[in-house]
Formats: C-alpha cells, structure tokens, sequence
C-alpha cells in the first residue's frame, strides 16, 4: 500500500446534501382510495407488503409522515402515481 493515499476527509452534515427519507401523507386521501377499490386495510397492507397496523396510523391523521418507499408501496397497491394520485403532499415538514 505504499504510494497510495489513504487520507480520508472527514465531512460535515452542511457539506452533504440533506435526505428526505420521510415524505408526507394525505391520510384521509389513502382512506378514499382504499374504500374505492373495495379493500379492507388488511387486504392493502399484504398487497403492499406492509402490516395492517401501518395501514391504520396512516389512516388516522389527516396528515402524516411515513417513508417514501411505504408511499411507493401504497400507491402501486392501489395502482396509483404517488404523485398524481394526491397521496403525497407537497413539501411539508415530517
């Protein structure tokens, strides 16, 4: 290893990029969407490979934070654009 530089820079959290690993949900939006294809929050939560008890604290709050890949999840079960579909909300604080 000899000839190789090995020093690493260490980096602050104002020098990387913030991620946004939350996004914000319309609760009473997934509840409508649910109804209108007739599932129960069980049948949802298995088809997007999440538990029923996620399905429900989504559900409760007319706004609510959850990951953007159990937003993906949702909306592909519903066969929706996250997007489009008024799922996701625009940029809100979780």
């Amino acid at each position: 290893m000899t000839g190789m530089n090995m020093s690493v820079k260490a980096t602050t959290r104002e020098e990387r990029p913030a991620r946004s690993w939350t996004v914000t949900l319309d609760g009473t939006r997934l509840r409508e969407l649910r109804y209108e294809r007739g599932l129960s929050q069980a049948e949802l939560g298995r088809l997007a490979g999440i538990i029923k008890a996620t399905v429900v604290r989504l559900e409760r709050r007319a706004t609510t934070c959850c990951r953007g890949r159990t937003l993906a999840r949702l909306a592909a079960a519903l066969d929706e654009q996250p997007a489009s579909s008024g799922l996701l909300l625009p940029d809100t604080r979780c």
